[in-house]
């Protein structure tokens, strides 16, 4: 099983998508990870887009030892890279470095 998963993350992780997302909805959670023969709790950062016909679908995961601006502009880099455009509305907590992230990759959208 989690063959399969890792084989389906990797594939939405290097999926180039070109459509325009005009609604973007950011969140993290925290999960335990095994790290060097250790468990320790890490960020799981999720983007789920919405296109104009309003199909959503999630458009990347990523998992950072910490939740903080530089790794959500990696995060937000990451996507915009691989075609993420058109975003008109961002909806997330009111976490700082989150905030300071939105404003600087994914600028003139709304919070």
């Amino acid at each position: 099983m989690c063959t399969s998963f890792d084989a389906y993350i990797h594939a939405l992780q290097t999926h180039r998508s070109d459509i325009a997302v005009p609604y973007l909805f950011l969140d993290a959670t925290y999960s335990k990870v095994r790290q060097n023969h250790r468990i320790v709790s890490h960020a799981v950062f999720v983007a789920v887009g919405i296109d104009a016909e309003g199909t959503r679908r999630i458009l990347d995961v990523m998992v950072s030892a910490e939740e903080d601006f530089s790794s959500w502009e990696c995060f937000l880099r990451r996507l915009v890279d691989r075609g993420l455009h058109g975003v008109q509305l961002v909806t997330s907590d009111a976490h700082k470095g989150l905030q300071a992230a939105i404003q600087t990759v994914c600028v003139g959208s709304s919070w």
